[in-house]
């Protein structure tokens, strides 16, 4: 180790190679006019409000149009073309969709289904997703979020134990699809299990 006098701030520090003392005099160095890729921010006008806002080609990527989400989604405009783009790309909203379920997602899940329930159901799964086998300290590592608790019928009230079953975020997602094939691979999977 060598020691050197940092670049942003003249602090003496000892290091391998390093030209600043810590990451916050790194970052104030690439900040604004610091940075060789800096490029100045253009203004323009937005379509729906007409207000003036500031744009960096570096995050938007081409010229926006609109000042905001909010404004982009009020413009008849933008909403009609979307809205034909969904019809053309196949994609369905609400009742035109193969997987609607009469607006059921919303509704709110009983009492009963709680964390000492779901607690349960992990440990009688041994903390793992029982389809794909990743346990849950590598799902909090991967996903940043615990594993969930599938409802093997699809029915949010039935909080069961032989109805609920341990799984990663991309499995549940994946059994949204052909639910009455996942409803039997589960439940015979249950079956199996509680024979052990």
């Amino acid at each position: 180790m060598i020691t050197k006098n940092c670049i942003t701030c003249k602090t003496q520090f000892k290091t391998y190679k390093s030209r600043y003392c810590s990451l916050k005099c790194w970052y104030s160095t690439i900040k604004g006019n610091g940075n060789p890729f800096w490029k100045k921010k253009t203004k323009l006008s937005c379509k729906e409000c007409q207000k003036v806002f500031e744009y960096d080609k570096h995050k938007l990527g081409k010229n926006p149009t609109f000042c905001s989400v909010k404004c982009r989604a009020k413009n008849p405009e933008w909403r009609k073309k979307m809205g034909r783009a969904k019809s053309d790309s196949g994609i369905y909203v609400g009742d035109k969709n193969p997987n609607w379920r009469g607006g059921i997602s919303r509704l709110p899940y009983p009492i009963s289904f709680n964390g000492k329930l779901k607690k349960e159901v992990m440990q009688r799964d041994g903390y793992m997703d029982q389809l794909c086998g990743i346990d849950e300290n590598f799902h909090i590592k991967k996903y940043r979020q615990k594993l969930v608790i599938h409802h093997i019928d699809y029915n949010k009230m039935n909080c069961n134990l032989d109805n609920l079953i341990t799984l990663c975020l991309v499995c549940n997602s994946r059994v949204n699809f052909g639910r009455e094939d996942w409803t039997r691979y589960f439940q015979d999977k249950l079956k199996t299990f509680s024979n052990k």
